[in-house]
């Protein structure tokens, strides 16, 4: 059972789900699992709200996590100049270095009963912009139709405009699951109106 997505939790909250060695906080950051925190609350893992929602990743679809991609990524769709996409240790980077138009689909080939999405409501996508120039970027993420013929229109995060550089921010959109029982894939699309430039890193992509 992870710990609640609020700021009224317990320390006793936090050993009930952790079982520490000793029932204080360090021991409870001494004996978590990193991969359990919420990246939106982990902060400096030295307060006890940077325990908010840990343990809820346990429940969830990632299509990308921290380096890691699930599923055989694939360029389905590219024109103009287009990003360059590379997948690095910890995170997918997306960089612009030409301000001419260009745009790239990419897409996993994972598939998944719809059992195991049933009771999921959100797409999550948590990236940090690095730099930005320019007037006009699109990133949609995207789920694909449950039959495999094309993309979802409900549950897509849609991020246009010009985007400011910070660290790492969460993204959520609501969906709704089909009723077909296959669920196939992730995309992602990336466009630019010219003279736009960026680098982009992708974090995590996954359903809660």
């Amino acid at each position: 059972m992870a710990i609640p997505d609020t700021n009224t939790f317990s320390l006793q909250d936090v050993v009930n789900e952790i079982g520490p060695t000793t029932n204080d906080l360090i021991d409870c950051f001494a004996d978590a699992v990193p991969g359990n925190f919420d990246p939106a609350y982990s902060g400096s893992t030295n307060e006890l709200l940077n325990f908010r929602n840990y343990g809820a990743a346990s429940s969830r679809i990632y299509y990308y996590n921290r380096g890691v991609s699930t599923g055989n990524w694939a360029i389905v769709g590219s024109g103009g100049t287009p990003p360059i996409l590379t997948l690095e240790s910890n995170y997918l980077s997306i960089i612009k270095s030409n301000g001419a138009f260009g745009y790239v689909s990419i897409r996993t080939d994972e598939s998944f009963d719809s059992a195991s999405i049933n009771n999921l409501k959100k797409l999550n996508v948590i990236l940090s912009v690095i730099s930005f120039s320019g007037s006009t970027v699109l990133f949609l993420f995207t789920t694909i139709n449950a039959d495999g013929t094309g993309w979802s229109t409900s549950g897509d995060i849609n991020l246009t405009g010009v985007l400011s550089p910070g660290g790492e921010v969460l993204y959520t959109a609501s969906i709704v699951p089909a009723s077909s029982s296959l669920y196939s894939g992730f995309k992602l699309n990336t466009n630019t109106v010219p003279p736009t430039t960026y680098e982009i890193r992708i974090h995590e992509i996954y359903y809660e």
